[in-house]
């Protein structure tokens, strides 16, 4: 996972959105000039072999029309077709597979340090930069889906919006 995190590029400013809700400011806990992001939607790259070209999109807001952090990927048609191997196989739900994993002792699915640090190394610059004033988060409505720049950031990612999803868990 760390040669993953090592893999991803600098950000960049133009494929980074960020934005701040109508109001925020007029809370009397936060500064009146405040610069603090409460949504950012950022494009990711990574530069490895497997990943190349395929946009990782984080979004997190707060005041937001539905209560989520979502990161997107935009997979890329393949010239070959990869077999179905798990035909009739039960996969429980994550934190299913988390508890389970926690119980047994099996610490493989949680942070380790270095990871943490190789993720925190990508996202100070960017962090550096807004504590700087070098960036300035855009006004949304709050329960909108988010300033509509980040729409329009996706759209240049060429990402493609799915609507209709919805996982559902395979019975145990």
């Amino acid at each position: 996972m760390v040669d993953v995190l090592q893999s991803v590029l600098p950000i960049k400013d133009e494929e980074v959105v960020l934005g701040q809700y109508e109001g925020y400011r007029y809370d009397p806990t936060n500064p009146d000039h405040s610069n603090t992001p409460t949504f950012a939607t950022v494009i990711l790259h990574i530069h490895n072999e497997r990943w190349e070209g395929v946009p990782f999109i984080p979004k997190a807001g707060k005041a937001l029309n539905s209560r989520k952090a979502e990161i997107s990927v935009q997979f890329k048609d393949v010239p070959l077709a990869i077999p179905l191997l798990y035909q009739g196989v039960t996969i429980p739900e994550a934190y299913q597979r988390l508890i389970l994993d926690t119980i047994r002792g099996d610490q493989q699915h949680f942070v380790h340090r270095d990871e943490l640090k190789a993720a925190w190394e990508i996202f100070t610059p960017l962090l550096h930069r807004i504590d700087n004033g070098e960036m300035k988060p855009i006004p949304y409505r709050p329960g909108s889906r988010g300033p509509e720049e980040a729409d329009e950031l996706l759209a240049k990612a060429s990402y493609i919006q799915t609507h209709g999803y919805i996982w559902v868990p395979p019975i145990l």
